[in-house]
């Protein structure tokens, strides 16, 4: 064990050492490994890799794509310079930096969703309460958004009715649009994707809900030019929206005040 953990700090340090040299002669070309989800790649990199490329075109970018606890796991292997991931819960093995925050929604089939189950007279923002009401499409307990949900709904007390777990977003979209239940998803995936027909979303509580997406990196990394200038990227495309949600961080330290009282 001690073998091992001495090898990944000669990786981590020969890593650091080549971004370094790499920023002090300007010679910007080589790999930058990522790790982002498949629904979260399909979001940003589209907007940004472009730009990117004209700014360093020797610089070739690798993606991994597995869950979100899979891809620590290769950031503290030495694996993956950087992840790009949904800020649930902080891992004293890395540093966060808050990229932009993202609107969580239900979406649920037209008519699954009662009159008396909406906010008042905002028919398009639903109580957190009638989550205990309603047939719920999760997804895998691993998942950012698993664990998200997992202590959101711990929060408020409600004991889910759990119609079944699935692996990605774009089938907890799929799902609720055919009626099977409801599901939470990032604003992001509905506006990314085809509609179903008689899919509505709904804001969880009048005043909404959002988390931030942000890049994690090793705890001691070295962040080069060109990852510096990538995280820039994504901020300045998808970090001026208007922060008007309750912001997910409160439900942790809320949580945590919580757990000290009792």
């Amino acid at each position: 064990k001690q073998y091992v953990e001495a090898a990944r700090e000669m990786r981590r340090i020969y890593r650091n050492l080549q971004k370094v040299c790499m920023d002090a002669a300007r010679g910007y070309a080589g790999d930058l490994y990522i790790g982002i989800p498949h629904n979260r790649s399909a979001q940003i990199l589209p907007r940004i890799i472009r730009e990117y490329r004209r700014m360093f075109p020797n610089i070739k970018l690798h993606y991994s794509s597995t869950n979100a606890e899979d891809m620590k796991e290769q950031l503290y292997r030495g694996e993956l310079d950087l992840c790009i991931l949904s800020k649930v819960d902080q891992d004293p093995r890395f540093r966060y930096e808050d990229l932009f925050v993202e609107e969580l929604v239900a979406a649920a089939a037209d008519g699954l969703v009662r009159p008396d189950q909406l906010c008042g007279k905002n028919a398009s923002a639903l109580k957190i309460e009638a989550l205990s009401q309603l047939p719920l499409i999760l997804p895998s307990e691993r998942s950012g958004l698993g664990r998200m949900l997992q202590i959101l709904l711990e929060y408020y007390h409600i004991d889910p009715d759990v119609r079944m777990r699935v692996g990605g977003n774009n089938a907890l979209y799929t799902l609720a649009g055919a009626g099977v239940g409801v599901a939470v998803l990032p604003m992001d995936i509905v506006e990314q994707s085809a509609r179903p027909e008689g899919l509505k979303t709904y804001a969880l509580s009048a005043g909404g809900i959002g988390w931030m997406v942000c890049a994690m990196l090793g705890r001691d990394a070295v962040v080069s030019e060109p990852e510096r200038a990538l995280l820039e990227l994504i901020r300045r495309e998808f970090g001026g929206r208007k922060r008007r949600w309750r912001y997910f961080r409160d439900f942790m330290r809320e949580r945590s005040e919580r757990q000290d009282m009792e």
